[in-house]
């Protein structure tokens, strides 16, 4: 995934249409995402047959708005990712779904604005079996099935 150049997110914050006059051409394995549109509606209007509007941006969770569950929850743990073994699982989980890969490198540093990934990891076997991420704020949650060993209870 390519960064688009400032001038452009800026031009799309303020017309959210002209996200689609900002389009940049794709090349193999990677996509082009246009994330804080004001107006997700209104840019999929101008070329519906092309773009796409990811339904997390409707189901998502503000972590500003967030409150903690008061149930505590047994079986796994939530941790930030933190190294290649970490992005290995993520990519694990999004290409089983068959959803591109991340490259942590092309990432805008998170003290720069840029996503938070986090990790649900199994607390017996240590596997990754989910990978929430934060852009803005929010959350979009992958995830991957696991099963529940004898007379445990359900999560």
């Amino acid at each position: 995934m390519r960064s688009p150049t400032a001038s452009a997110c800026c031009a799309a914050r303020r017309h959210p249409t002209s996200v689609c006059r900002h389009a940049w051409p794709e090349q193999a394995g990677e996509r082009d995402i246009a994330l804080y549109v004001a107006a997700p509606q209104q840019v999929l209007a101008q070329a519906p047959q092309q773009l796409f509007l990811d339904p997390s941006d409707t189901l998502r969770l503000w972590f500003t708005d967030y409150r903690p569950a008061q149930r505590v929850f047994r079986g796994f743990r939530i941790r930030r990712a933190q190294g290649p073994a970490d992005w290995q699982a993520i990519n694990t989980l999004y290409q089983a779904r068959g959803m591109l890969p991340v490259d942590p490198e092309l990432l805008t540093p998170r003290e720069l604005g840029g996503p938070v990934y986090w990790l649900a990891e199994d607390e017996d076997s240590q596997a990754v079996i989910g990978s929430p991420v934060v852009p803005g704020g929010g959350s979009s949650v992958h995830a991957s099935r696991r099963r529940r060993s004898a007379g445990a209870p359900p999560h």
